[in-house]
């Protein structure tokens, strides 16, 4: 009986896989929160996309805010990694014209941050849609504070698949614009990866495991 095990086996039993977790606040803030700089929050019924979405406005005291995900979106992602992450972000006030490196999203796990900048900032006409794929070579870079500061540092793909592992934190930003703004988000998805490319991930991640 021939017991070889090749790397792609090992990825496949190393990964299973995941449901789709979305909130589309239909109903309600489906337990989002904020952090950071805003001096209020909550679910509005007539706004969204379609209607339905929840509204943070910026206190205007310097840091930048962000939306919290609830805990249905943290704890053991695997599942994630080589999926997607997606929003709808529409800018209700301020001039969303904000520059500099701050992540549009950022995960956190046991103190470590790693987060994302796309690069574009969403409008006061229309809801924008931010997608990015959960894989380190995306672009994530490590964050230096819950501002949301990213720093430069790629991250490699064993801090990334160990950061979904355990993942305590999803911040998606919702404040683009220096002084006072508001902005409401809407249909936030996580979507895992399709069997073949979570055991790709896999493959990826043993062979960096082998290499340090």
């Amino acid at each position: 009986m021939n017991r070889t095990i090749t790397a792609a086996a090992l990825a496949a039993t190393a990964f299973t896989a995941g449901a789709q977790v979305t909130s589309t606040f239909d109903t309600d803030a489906d337990g989002w929160s904020t952090i950071n700089d805003t001096s209020s929050f909550g679910f509005d019924a007539l706004v969204g996309n379609p209607a339905g979405s929840i509204v943070g406005v910026d206190r205007a005291s310097g840091a930048i805010w962000y939306f919290a995900a609830p805990s249905k979106f943290l704890g053991n992602q695997s599942a994630a990694l080589g999926g997607t992450l997606s929003w709808d972000i529409l800018g209700l006030t301020g001039s969303q014209s904000l520059g500099g490196t701050n992540a549009d999203v950022f995960l956190s796990s046991g103190g470590t941050l790693i987060g994302i900048d796309l690069g574009f900032n969403p409008n006061t006409t229309d809801f924008t849609n931010y997608s990015v794929d959960l894989s380190f070579d995306a672009g994530w870079e490590f964050v230096s504070s819950t501002n949301g500061n990213t720093n430069g540092n790629a991250v490699d793909a064993a801090t990334f698949a160990s950061v979904l592992a355990n993942l305590d934190g999803l911040f998606i930003r919702g404040e683009y614009t220096t002084g006072s703004d508001s902005s409401a988000l809407d249909n936030v998805v996580l979507t895992p990866a399709p069997a073949g490319a979570m055991a790709f991930a896999g493959v990826g991640l043993l062979a960096a495991r082998r290499r340090r």
